[in-house]
């Protein structure tokens, strides 16, 4: 077991004693008994998320059993109407662990390597430039930053993706010139990344962690295509959507009767 392992197993240990033994005076714990499991939730997990959430709903599997679930606060603001087990909310960035479970499967069947160089499958990709900022824009799109490149010390790979340690569109330099070869409504994938590769990086590969909100993830999900040699749509529908989520239609409701998450 690594060392990053090591410490993550000891300070879980550790708040989970916290949550056991520091309860203040008066304070309940959550408990729960279920498919075998009993036990209770930290009581500092829960003011976390009380804190942290209006309406918090968390459900804890194991080895495909329930072990615990737990719904709070309300779903609706202007009826009040208390958050339940069965409550529809709309859920952001859910691209990303879907986009994230098709690159696991291509890595468990070999066809990528998560060190792999993004200019292994996407040429355009190869020789990338890291911005240097000289002067920060103004608010607004209207004065993009001022900046000047040098070359990246190594590419960017399938893990620095995966991660958002890239720098692909991860600021202001970088999302102001992907701004001008953004993808068209008209076009694939296939039309559309390899002209992400001309855009420069926020920092060198690898020595930061910024969010990607969104170009990182098309660049994997193209990656899909190729590894897979499947449109997008058809690979998800195929191999993850219809076999595993998607198995009955849903009625989405408008959005102000919805939790946004």
């Amino acid at each position: 077991m690594g060392r990053i392992n090591r410490i993550f197993l000891v300070l879980l240990c550790a708040f989970s004693l916290m949550g056991r033994r520091c309860l203040p005076p008066n304070r309940k714990m959550w408990g729960c008994r279920a498919n075998g499991y009993s036990g209770s939730t930290p009581w500092f997990f829960i003011t976390w998320i009380s804190v942290k959430s209006p309406a918090p709903w968390y459900w804890w599997p194991a080895k495909g059993k329930s072990l615990m679930s737990m719904c709070r606060g309300t779903i609706d603001a202007e009826t009040k109407k208390p958050m339940t087990r069965d409550s529809l909310f709309r859920m952001a960035s859910m691209t990303k662990p879907v986009i994230g479970t098709a690159m696991m499967m291509m890595l468990e069947e070999g066809k990528i390597q998560l060190g792999d160089p993004v200019s292994k499958y996407i040429p355009e990709f190869k020789d990338m430039k890291v911005a240097i900022l000289q002067t920060p824009g103004g608010p607004g799109r209207g004065d993009p930053p001022k900046f000047y490149t040098v070359p990246a010390e190594r590419p960017i790979t399938i893990k620095d993706l995966m991660t958002h340690t890239s720098g692909l569109s991860s600021g202001p330099m970088g999302q102001s010139e992907a701004a001008k070869v953004r993808r068209q409504p008209t076009e694939t994938l296939a039309d559309y990344i390899p002209r992400l590769g001309s855009t420069p990086l926020e920092f060198q590969p690898g020595t930061r962690w910024m969010y990607s909100p969104s170009d990182g993830f098309d660049v994997l999900a193209r990656i899909v295509e190729i590894a897979s040699g499947m449109p997008l749509n058809v690979f998800l529908k195929q191999r993850i959507l219809t076999r595993w989520i998607c198995r009955r239609p849903v009625t989405i409701p408008p959005m102000r009767r919805c939790l946004v998450w």
